[in-house]
């Protein structure tokens, strides 16, 4: 997945810190809003990928 290497090595204390890190991360907390903006992502993705092919 093409950015996901920026997530890969998390902090020790991001337990701990999580909000805070998430607030950096600019994610939401909560893994449905999560996967809430992928789906309204997602299609604008696929349709640019079939344009510049």
């Amino acid at each position: 997945m093409i950015g996901a290497k920026r997530y890969r090595y998390l902090p020790a204390d991001f337990e701990e810190r999580r909000e805070e890190n998430h607030k950096a991360l600019k994610q939401p907390h909560d893994s449905e809003a999560f996967i809430a903006s992928l789906k309204q992502v997602l299609p604008l993705v696929v349709m640019v990928n079939a344009l510049n092919s």
